[in-house]
Parts: C-alpha cells; sequence; structure tokens
C-alpha cells in the first residue's frame, strides 16, 4: 500500500530478465513487462534507484546492500544481485542476478520513464 501511494502517475517500465549466455550457447530468453503508474517519474526513481529497498519488488520481505551488491528475499529464496548501471539523467538501471544458480546470469534493466503522450488521429 505504501508503494502503491507513491508510485503515482509516471509509467514505470520493467524491462524483464534476457538471460546472459557464453557465446557458444544458442538458447536466450528475454522478457519484458510494462506498465503505468501514478506519480511523477522522479519519485518513482527515487523508490527504483534505491539499492537497498525491495518494497517495491513483488514478494521481497528482506533486503542487504553493501556497494554494488545486494540481497533480497523473495518467498524465502535469497537472491543476489550485482547492480551493473546506474543511469539518473536517464532513470534507468542494470543489474545481474550472481545467485542462486538456477537465477545466475540474469540480467534485469529497469527504467522509469515518462509516458508517451497520446497521439491524435487526423483526418
Amino acid at each position: 500500500p505504501a508503494t502503491k501511494g507513491l508510485l503515482v502517475g509516471s509509467a514505470l517500465t520493467l524491462n524483464g530478465y534476457v538471460h546472459v549466455s557464453a557465446p557458444e550457447c544458442r538458447n536466450t530468453t528475454a522478457g519484458a513487462i510494462s506498465f503505468e503508474v501514478t506519480g511523477s517519474c522522479d519519485r518513482v526513481w527515487a523508490v527504483l534507484s534505491n539499492w537497498s529497498d525491495c518494497s517495491w519488488v513483488i514478494g521481497c520481505t528482506h533486503a542487504s546492500a553493501s556497494g554494488s551488491s545486494r540481497r533480497i528475499t523473495v518467498a524465502d529464496v535469497a537472491i543476489d544481485q550485482e547492480l551493473v548501471t546506474l543511469n539518473p539523467a536517464a532513470r534507468t538501471l542494470t543489474y545481474v542476478i550472481t545467485a542462486p544458480a538456477f537465477f545466475a546470469g540474469y540480467v534485469g534493466i529497469i527504467g522509469a520513464l515518462e509516458p508517451e503522450p497520446a497521439s491524435s488521429a487526423s483526418s
């Protein structure tokens, strides 16, 4: 509820996980999800870019961070993540999951983006 109240008025785009595999591997997976929330992009970005906070991650019950590394707990599973890039001007961040093994190598790209203006039909 507190997060829902904060994420109010901008488009929050979560580009899902893209599997990073060795060049000899041909199987890769990419996924994305995008949804709109109400609130300013600056407020949304303030929440998303706080590497020690996982309140916006569905099911996350705990987060601890040290520098660019953090561990979050989701459904009693500890997930280790490494922050790869943080770009406040573009409101994007990239992270890689390093553990547990079944998630290791996945890259998440998260961005708080302004909604595109609605186009008007011209006749």
